[in-house]
C-alpha cells in the first residue's frame, strides 16, 4: 500500500535518532512498530491498537526484545 508506506517513512524520519521510548498509536497488526524497532534497536517500542485481536496478531508476527503490543482505547486515557 503506497499510502501506508509513505506514512511509515514519514514517521520513521520524524523520530529523533536517540529516541529511547517510542509509542506507535494505531499500530494495526504491527508492521510500523516492527520497522521502528528495527530502525531504533536501543529504544523500547510499544505498538498500541484499539483492537485486542490486532495486538495479539502483532505480538505473534513481530515478537522481539524491546517491542511489545498492547490493546488500548486511547480515547479513554487521561
Amino acid at each position: 500500500n503506497p499510502r501506508a508506506d509513505a506514512a511509515i517513512a514519514y514517521a520513521l524520519a520524524a523520530v529523533p535518532p536517540r529516541a529511547r521510548r517510542i509509542l506507535d498509536l494505531g499500530c494495526g497488526v504491527g508492521w510500523s512498530s516492527h520497522l521502528l524497532a528495527q530502525r531504533f534497536p536501543a529504544a523500547e517500542v510499544i505498538g498500541a491498537d484499539l483492537s485486542p485481536r490486532n495486538a495479539t496478531v502483532a505480538g505473534r508476527l513481530f515478537a522481539r526484545p524491546g517491542l511489545r503490543f498492547v490493546a488500548a482505547d486511547l480515547g479513554a486515557w487521561p
